[in-house]
């Protein structure tokens, strides 16, 4: 499923370096604390939307990926939860089928739970993670 994108030019030669430091897997850390507050208030959206949604709210969780930021939702524990995040147009369980084609811009309408949350608070969340990795980067390579 694609979601917002930001590229990052020199992120990989970046990871590489650092594996040769005390750093390694820091980067996997910073995306998955920088990432957290957004799932947060994913889960709290799905806990308060009921239903389906407020069953597998549990499931939003930020991963540890050193590569790029990713929040899943749904798996095993509750494959239903894409269908409370999108809708569906014949299963009358979830709520009205909004599509899946994600927009960052403020005026996008896909989503009910988690997607609604990446567009009000990715520039927080690039807040948080540039700040993150700089610190790690002065750390990492003080000269």
């Amino acid at each position: 499923m694609a979601g917002p994108e930001i590229t990052v030019t020199g992120l990989k030669d970046f990871a590489r370096e650092l594996k040769a430091t005390d750093f390694k897997g820091e980067i996997g850390r910073i995306n998955q604390a920088a990432a957290k507050p957004v799932a947060v208030k994913a889960q709290a959206l799905a806990r308060a939307r009921g239903g389906s949604a407020a069953k597998g709210a549990k499931t939003i969780k930020a991963s540890r990926a050193q590569a790029k930021v990713t929040i899943g939702m749904g798996g095993k524990a509750a494959p239903w939860m894409w269908g409370s995040e999108f809708g569906a147009k014949q299963f009358k369980q979830f709520p009205r089928w909004k599509g899946n084609q994600f927009q960052v811009q403020p005026g996008g309408t896909v989503g009910y739970i988690l997607h609604p949350v990446l567009r009000r608070d990715t520039k927080d969340f690039e807040v948080r993670w540039w700040s993150e990795i700089e610190k790690l980067a002065a750390a990492a390579f003080p000269d």
